[in-house]
């Protein structure tokens, strides 16, 4: 399964952020202190959730920062974007690991 977000640095970071602060913390919380709607809320969690900035807990239904979700926070400004180029291979993960493979193998495809 692939899954896409349509969040945005900012927000990731703001999501980020209030972890951070509350951590843990329930989504409501997050929410209430990032003062967005749902939906880019949600789109935010779906990233640090798959790129493993945060971790979830099952059992209290809370979320925490990881050590690379602390690392990047580190950062501020320009610096954060580097630290992410530098240290997140985004290509090893969905969907960019498929469209590498898809790209690798257009020299052996058929038109068709």
């Amino acid at each position: 399964m692939v899954t896409i977000t349509k969040t945005k640095p900012i927000l990731l970071f703001a999501f980020l952020d209030n972890v951070s602060s509350f951590q843990p913390c329930s989504l409501d919380l997050i929410r209430k202190g990032m003062r967005e709607v749902w939906g880019p809320v949600y789109s935010a969690r779906n990233f640090a959730l798959e790129y493993k900035f945060i971790h979830f807990d099952d059992k209290s239904k809370t979320f925490s920062l990881t050590t690379d979700g602390e690392r990047l926070l580190r950062y501020t400004g320009s610096l954060r974007n580097e630290f992410l180029i530098h240290n997140f291979k985004l290509s090893f993960y969905e969907p960019f690991s498929s469209v590498e493979r898809e790209l690798a193998q257009r020299k052996n495809m058929s038109i068709q």
